[in-house]
């Protein structure tokens, strides 16, 4: 399935339930690992969302791979290859 991953951060309660039901693998929109360019999309999610929605996935032997956004307006060829670590 796919899920933004401030809805799977928000909802740790229902993970168990959902391995249990048969899910076990998850599409995850993180986006960007920058705060900068999340605040850009609007799209209300933090970095830190992204690596608890990772660990609590993982906590309950679910698969997860994540989409990121390349190529923001600001974005250049240094900006993309630098690592970040806000997640």
């Amino acid at each position: 399935m796919q899920a933004r991953c401030d809805d799977v951060a928000e909802n740790e309660d229902i993970l168990p339930k959902m391995r249990r039901a048969g899910n076990a693998w998850m599409l995850l929109g993180l986006e960007s690992p920058s705060k900068e360019t999340l605040d850009t999309y609007r799209k209300g999610i933090e970095p830190s969302q992204a690596r608890k929605a990772v660990e609590l996935l993982k906590k309950n032997d679910i698969f997860s791979q994540a989409t990121f956004i390349v190529g923001e307006r600001k974005d250049s060829h240094e900006s993309i290859q630098k690592p970040k670590r806000d997640c």
